[in-house]
């Protein structure tokens, strides 16, 4: 094997030639005096910094929540008895906005509980698949908003 790349066929080659060529620095950044290096500048104390202040957007998951047991005394605590999607970034997110949007603040009693945020009443699966929501959506099976929380009371 050789350690040369083969020459470039004849009609491949440029007519315009090679051009001046400047040969930059491999060290771009200023000097620094040796009293001025900054430990979190280094190695991989750097990297650990950056990952953690440049985190980016959170992650959002689309989570369909279903009854499984309609006959608790808890969907009195909720405007909504049919299946929803929520867009939050945990299940857990994802339950508390359900609850909060289906009129949990307005009917529920101090010491109630929504179904949406029960496990054993209703289910939460993440749908990998959806990706048409935005954060603090939730929506019937229709595409409608569900938003009970700024409904007024009659």
């Amino acid at each position: 094997m050789t350690r040369r790349r083969p020459e470039a066929p004849e009609a491949n080659r440029s007519d315009k030639g090679l051009g001046e060529r400047h040969d930059a620095p491999s060290d771009t950044m200023p000097e620094k005096h040796p009293g001025e290096v900054h430990a979190g500048e280094q190695g991989d104390t750097a990297n650990i910094k950056q990952n953690k202040t440049n985190k980016g957007p959170e992650q959002m998951n689309i989570y369909r929540l279903d009854p499984i047991d309609s006959g608790r005394s808890s969907w009195q605590y909720s405007e909504e008895r049919n299946c929803v999607w929520a867009c939050a970034g945990t299940p857990g997110e994802a339950r508390a906005l359900v609850a909060a949007k289906t009129g949990f603040a307005r009917l529920g009693a101090p010491d109630g509980q929504s179904p949406w945020q029960d496990e054993t009443v209703t289910s939460c699966v993440v749908q990998p698949t959806m990706t048409i929501m935005r954060a603090g959506d939730v929506i019937r099976q229709d595409g409608s908003p569900v938003d009970y929380e700024n409904a007024q009371s009659s």
